[in-house]
């Protein structure tokens, strides 16, 4: 039997699976016994915060990214080979 490295993840959305084990993760009466004192919410809000900065980070360097793309090609010399293209046009 093999198995392909694909069926060895779970394709469970980590979003739902953190939002959904928030409530018990409250509600546990030994929890205080088994951590810190800072308990689930903290964690939770601390991933939120985390993954809010990694969305913006990645969206403004995405703008960044287009932006250089953009000013690059508007700065790029016409050449030869464009001049005599457009003879044809």
């Amino acid at each position: 039997m093999s198995f392909d490295v694909e069926s060895l993840s779970t394709n469970v959305p980590i979003d739902a699976a953190v939002e959904a084990a928030l409530p018990k993760l409250e509600n546990d009466p030994s929890l205080a016994d088994r951590s810190t004192d800072r308990g689930p919410s903290f964690v939770i809000n601390k991933r939120r915060a985390a993954k809010k900065q990694t969305v913006e980070r990645t969206t403004n360097r995405n703008k960044e990214d287009r932006n250089t793309l953009i000013t690059a090609v508007e700065n790029q010399p016409i050449t030869a080979e464009h001049n005599a293209l457009q003879g044809f046009a």
